[in-house]
């Protein structure tokens, strides 16, 4: 049985150094290499065998995201022993991508509706629970009208007619706002 495994979440790019200690009841046979397995709501990620180490860096993971990890020592006595197993949580982080696909769904002299895509799913980095949309005369402009809501899409009144108009949409998670998409012009 091992005493800990400890998990050194170092957040920059989203990766996790583990480290254990070998078990105690294998002190006679000697630990020949170790089994390091990661889940991820439930699904098996990472299987590999190691060395007879005692850290594993592990990088790319999803922000915002449970996972579990297992690591079992092996002996050539014995085999695999028992595994321990722990589970961490990775930081929460604002959207890395902006949202996708602004469109126009239907116009009037006075009205644009809008709609878009949530940010790509490997840049969303946790749930996105709003979106800012906002309104200017021109491309990088300031934004006279400014919206935040948790759907996609946008109903903008009381525009003028024949008039270009530009929208920028951003989404936000409990972590923060993520970057502005390049506004796109549209007509009334």
């Amino acid at each position: 049985m091992y005493n800990t495994i400890e998990v050194i979440n170092k957040r920059l790019e989203l990766i996790t150094e583990i480290s254990w200690q070998d078990p105690k009841d294998h002190e006679r046979f000697g630990v020949s290499r170790f089994w390091i397995k990661l889940k991820k709501e439930n699904s098996l990620i990472l299987n590999i065998t190691t060395g007879k180490v005692n850290t594993y860096e592990i990088n790319n993971l999803t922000p915002d995201t449970t996972y579990e990890i297992s690591v079992a020592a092996e002996t050539d006595y014995f085999g695999f022993g028992e595994e321990s197993i722990t589970s961490f949580l990775t930081s929460k982080e604002a959207p890395s991508g902006p949202p996708l696909n602004i469109r126009t769904t239907s116009t009037s002299a006075s009205l644009l509706s809008f709609v878009w895509d949530p940010p790509d799913t490997t840049k969303q980095n946790g749930v996105v629970i709003s979106y800012t949309a906002c309104v200017s005369h021109s491309k990088n402009g300031f934004c006279f009208l400014t919206f935040i809501i948790s759907e996609r899409r946008w109903l903008v009144v009381y525009l003028s007619p024949l008039t270009k108009y530009y929208v920028r949409v951003l989404a936000s998670t409990k972590a923060g706002h993520g970057s502005y998409r390049e506004s796109e012009g549209f007509f009334t």
